[in-house]
């Protein structure tokens, strides 16, 4: 070899490639306990092995569930609209990663398409639909479909052709905001209208799949999903090496199709009653729910102010976008939840309150699908270099803990902190909030385990 050539070897890149297994703080079902899902969720999750694939077919199976709920709704914006239990969920996964699981939804849906399709109607959307089709069948099913996208570039490419149309339509769904359009047809006028429209979605594709659908965010699009992201390919399906000679009935094809025939009785009971069900939330829970909504603003602000950002405003108008629909979302669950416990064929109550169990789980979702929500987010959001970001969040916090610390003795422990928190209205969830506050501004500082005191 010459010197000349020599000289333009490259040494070899010896840098290590860090492949990052997800801590539980991503994890879902985890964290579950038996028997704390309804019967129907448990049989759909319990079907995979895998933590992630577990979550992906929990979000499977309450998005297609949600589409099979008609009657059920609740009031939001303090009392001024309804909000129906159709969700829409997006999972962000590798090649060969297990998202293909999501196709499990289609099997909950087909026996009711089935019926509808007897009569001339259908349940389900297209993906590649225009948004012009997508009008028509949405007409056609009473304002209610499901949409199952496996591949997102057949979504990305219809909502590209339409010019924005078709997103529009996903947001006003997403809301249940009336909508109309009218288009020619040769020399004939049609007019569309949908008063109350309701969209199911479950959406699946990588990373580059996702980024033309959703572009930087900003049109509001990304905020209505649940985002659920995976990230995980160190551990594999151990299944896939066993072989049989005959189906398993205890396989997931076999599970789907008998839960797809429960799923049907439930839709067939529901849609036969002449009144509407109402579902609740305690008095206890809302106080604990809205105390979520400021910890999960938080933990975005946090997130944000940790990492760099090429427009750090756009990053925080996105996430507490996100923050607040999350929360929406988080409620349409605890409808499919509750819901999922009523015994078709008995009488539909006027109203529903939510169970402990029940709201648990939306609250332990809450938690998980915030920080799912952060990482994709964060993909889409330029990064660059930039200097430290500095975050001032206005809020009566600051004079809430004065006065929490000026009723305290001058050493305290948590149970004194607690007994004090309850006499002003403060939830326990918030004080551990404020004690992490309070000793980084050094305002009190750890004894002991569960023992402070102020400086």
């Amino acid at each position: 070899m010459s010197k000349e050539m020599d000289n333009n070897t490259k040494e070899p890149d010896n840098t290590p490639i860090i492949l990052e297994v997800p801590t539980d703080d991503l994890y879902i079902c985890t964290n579950i306990h038996e028997g704390q899902l309804p019967p129907l969720l448990e049989d759909a999750v319990k079907v995979a092995e895998l933590p992630y694939q577990q979550d992906i077919l929990l979000l499977t199976a309450l998005t297609a569930t949600g589409y099979a709920m008609p009657h059920i709704k609740m009031l939001h914006d303090d009392g001024s609209k309804y909000y129906y239990p159709n969700l829409m969920s997006l999972i962000v996964a590798p090649p060969a990663s297990g998202k293909g699981l999501a196709t499990h939804a289609q099997q909950l849906i087909d026996p009711i398409d089935k019926v509808l399709r007897a009569s001339g109607k259908t349940a389900t959307i297209a993906a590649d639909s225009s948004s012009v089709t997508f009008f028509e069948i949405l007409q056609e099913c009473g304002g209610n479909a499901f949409m199952l996208a496996t591949e997102t570039d057949e979504l990305s490419q219809a909502m590209k052709k339409d010019g924005g149309m078709y997103s529009s339509l996903f947001r006003k769904a997403a809301e249940h905001e009336k909508w109309m359009r009218t288009r020619y047809r040769g020399n004939k006028k049609k007019t569309y209208r949908l008063d109350v429209p309701k969209l199911s979605a479950l959406i699946t594709g990588t990373d580059n799949q996702v980024r033309p659908l959703l572009g930087n965010g900003e049109n509001g699009l990304l905020s209505r999903f649940m985002l659920y992201t995976v990230d995980d390919l160190l551990l594999h399906d151990e299944n896939v090496l066993k072989h049989n000679d005959k189906p398993n009935p205890d396989g997931a094809m076999a599970v789907y199709d008998r839960l797809g025939q429960e799923v049907l009785s439930r839709w067939d009971w529901l849609r036969g009653q002449d009144h509407d069900c109402l579902w609740v939330l305690t008095d206890r829970q809302v106080d604990a729910f809205n105390d979520l909504i400021v910890d999960a603003k938080q933990l975005a602000i946090d997130w944000i102010a940790a990492r760099r950002f090429g427009h750090p405003k756009q990053m925080v108008t996105l996430m507490l976008a996100m923050t607040n629909r999350l929360m929406t979302n988080l409620k349409r669950i605890g409808m499919i939840l509750t819901a999922l416990r009523l015994e078709p064929w008995d009488e539909l109550p006027q109203t529903i309150t939510c169970s402990d169990d029940d709201f648990k789980t939306m609250m332990l979702l809450g938690e998980k699908l915030m920080r799912h929500a952060l990482h994709i987010t964060e993909s889409l959001v330029e990064s660059a270099p930039n200097p430290e970001l500095n975050i001032l969040v206005r809020s009566d916090a600051a004079e809430r803990i004065t006065t929490l610390l000026a009723q305290l003795p001058e050493k305290f422990t948590t149970k004194n902190i607690y007994e004090v928190a309850e006499q002003l209205g403060i939830a326990k969830r918030t004080v551990d909030r404020y004690l992490a506050q309070m000793t980084e501004q050094k305002l009190i500082v750890k004894i002991q385990k569960g023992v402070f005191k102020r400086l």
